[in-house]
């Protein structure tokens, strides 16, 4: 009878042995599956880095030949800031068309909207109209009203409101 337990015991102790090794078994194996989501995690992101770095790389040799058409595109738009240059620039053609204008409003809403009064001789404001279409920025006429001045002979006066976009970011 004492023989007996001695081989209950070594049963006992070959079963825990077996449940560890196969604790041991499913821990490695879950372990490596897990890696091997990391690892295709990591590798993915690998890839979009690398796509990245092609698109920017592709980008620069686009801007190096084209950086110049880039830059001649920009200026047809008027960034927040800008405003101040925009109507400089509306003075000189004023000027240079011998044009007499005022300028009533100027509004920043996705680029600049500018409301102005203008008097002259018919040629001058067609003249004046003209650079401004042919100006480095993308004007768009929104509203245009002429009248020709009863009291002073060959004389116009109207209101103009212009719109220069800004550049989508």
């Amino acid at each position: 009878m004492l023989n007996k337990y001695p081989k209950i015991y070594t049963y006992l102790l070959v079963i825990i042995l077996i449940l560890i090794l196969l604790g041991l078994l499913i821990f490695l194996a879950w372990r490596t599956v897990k890696m091997a989501d990391s690892n295709s995690n990591l590798r993915q992101e690998l890839i979009t880095i690398e796509q990245g770095r092609q698109d920017s790389s592709l980008l620069k040799k686009v801007s190096q030949t084209q950086g110049d058409s880039f830059r001649i595109l920009d200026r047809y738009f008027i960034d927040r800031g800008e405003e101040v240059l925009l109507i400089e620039e509306l003075e000189h053609t004023a000027n240079q068309a011998k044009v007499d204008y005022t300028l009533n409003n100027i509004s920043s809403n996705k680029g600049a909207s500018l409301d102005m009064n203008i008097s002259g001789p018919f040629r001058n404001i067609y003249y004046f109209l003209k650079l401004l279409e042919t100006s480095n920025y993308w004007i768009s006429f929104d509203r245009l009203s002429l009248a020709r001045s009863t009291t002073e002979g060959g004389m116009w006066s109207g209101s103009l409101l212009v719109f220069v976009p800004a550049p989508e970011k």
